[in-house]
């Protein structure tokens, strides 16, 4: 996926004020990135839901394990994220990701195409000018 919608009102958001008021800019960070990370694994299929090594969550977002489940967990007890933290692989489900998801993305899975090369091309090329 190219994008997702980040409301510019984010930080007014009272589940966003409540995770930094326990997790400070961390939970912050962690909330955003695995947003990002889903959409940048889903690509055009769109679930909402990953499946990662802790280690690549750690490293991607610059913090230790038990500080990284410790956000995750906080997510999941407000709703937010459901979550089965296993050994080797998290397995992760943001449900309000189908909601934020660009129209583009919508378009092609309701046509059932895969996005086209060409469309991103012509994209890069615009955001140049």
């Amino acid at each position: 996926m190219k994008w997702f919608k980040h409301f510019s009102d984010s930080l007014d958001d009272s589940f966003i004020q409540d995770l930094m008021d326990e997790h400070s800019h961390l939970g912050y960070a962690v909330w955003f990135g695995l947003l990002e990370i889903i959409a940048a694994e889903n690509g055009s299929k769109l679930t909402g839901k990953v499946q990662l090594k802790p280690s690549f969550l750690r490293r991607k977002l610059r913090t230790s394990q038990a500080k990284l489940r410790e956000v995750l967990e906080y997510c999941q007890s407000n709703g937010r994220l459901l979550a089965d933290f296993s050994q080797e692989r998290w397995e992760l489900e943001v449900p309000k990701m189908l909601d934020l998801k660009d129209n583009y993305i919508k378009d092609l899975q309701v046509a059932g195409k895969k996005p086209s090369k060409h469309k991103e091309v012509e994209e890069e090329a615009e955001e140049l000018v």
